[in-house]
């Protein structure tokens, strides 16, 4: 909504000239709209190998030495965009593009943007082992109660007790059907959209 971060549609790498060694014609093709439904089409598991084992891939990218490097240098098993696999590494890469385009760590940035908006100061975040950077993909401790005003900034889009928070209409955007996960569930920008069926018919 402030105008820094790049347009959803542009390539992920443009914004990482430190990377630039990792650029392919495949990796060039993945933008920061494929990061949001989790579909770059890299080789990543974090949901069939346990979170505890060591060839599980959200494991590995929290104890390398360059989180967002390992997530960038993974192999490409799909054409951008096609494919969804659950993945705290879209969420890692945002992150670092977020710290660049505002120039601030991700809680100092959500504490003044959402929290305190919202009247939440009682939280943790969780940090990545090597780069003690906040934990983008699974870091956040809140209160129930805490956590029931985001879901609440939602339904009313991103507006909180008349003041507009989020950007609007982007709380519609963001929850919108983009891609089929996993059978049963829908993915948006980021967020798991539910289905269930009752006398042969889908309600969302």
């Amino acid at each position: 909504g402030e105008g820094l971060f790049p347009p959803l549609d542009s390539p992920v790498l443009d914004a990482l000239p430190d990377y630039a060694d990792l650029r392919t014609p495949e990796r060039s093709r993945i933008t920061f709209r494929h990061l949001l439904t989790m579909t770059p089409g890299i080789s990543w598991d974090e949901t069939y190998v346990p979170y505890g084992d060591a060839a599980n891939s959200s494991l590995r990218m929290r104890v390398a030495a360059d989180p967002v490097r390992y997530v960038l240098e993974q192999p490409i098993v799909a054409p951008a965009g096609k494919v969804f696999a659950y993945s705290g590494g879209t969420t890692t890469l945002l992150a670092a593009v977020l710290g660049r385009t505002t120039g601030r760590r991700l809680d100092d940035y959500a504490r003044e943007k959402l929290f305190a908006p919202l009247d939440i100061s009682d939280f943790e975040w969780m940090q990545l082992w090597t780069t003690r950077e906040p934990s983008a993909a699974s870091g956040v401790r809140l209160r129930p109660r805490d956590l029931a005003k985001l879901g609440q900034l939602m339904l009313a889009d991103g507006v909180w007790n008349g003041r507009p928070v989020l950007p609007k209409g982007w709380a519609s955007q963001s929850t919108q059907p983009r891609i089929g996960a996993d059978g049963l569930y829908y993915f948006g920008y980021q967020w798991w959209l539910g289905r269930t069926f009752e006398r042969g018919r889908s309600y969302q």
